[in-house]
């Protein structure tokens, strides 16, 4: 499998998770303050990490054999790409690029580990999203 097809499913899982967020803003009323509340963040990193959770698992069936840890960072570095871009779209000051793709690339190889233990240890995938999305909304509330 080439490298670019990770990239391309890091690109798909950000956007699916850019307008599954659109989606569901429609229906939640959000606080007029300038502060975020901590459910709407954690709400904002689930769904974000839900969707690299999704698309590690798609890519790995697209695969021949199983996705290794360079394809894993080419598929968070893929989701990061997508998620500046979008922010230098909304605002051309962006604060910081290295950390985006930090916590990106945090999250995607923390879901990444529970994926490839899921052999050993059944609850795997699910202990790799609850660690990406605990840091996640860590790193959004420090914002």
């Amino acid at each position: 499998m080439t490298s670019g097809l990770s990239l391309i499913f890091g690109f798909l899982a950000a956007s699916a998770a850019l307008l599954l967020q659109v989606f569901v803003s429609i229906f939640v009323a959000t606080p007029l303050a300038t502060t975020t509340s901590l459910p709407i963040l954690a709400g904002a990193a689930a769904i974000e990490e839900s969707a690299k959770l999704i698309f590690l698992i798609r890519l790995g069936r697209w695969s021949e054999n199983s996705i290794t840890f360079a394809q894993a960072a080419l598929f968070g570095t893929g989701f990061a790409a997508t998620e500046i871009a979008l922010s230098l779209l909304s605002s051309p000051h962006v604060s910081d690029i290295a950390a985006i793709v930090g916590i990106h690339l945090f999250g995607t190889l923390a879901i990444y580990s529970g994926l490839r233990c899921q052999k050993r240890f059944s609850m795997g995938p699910a202990a790799g999203l609850l660690i990406a999305i605990s840091v996640h909304v860590l790193y959004n509330s420090s914002l």
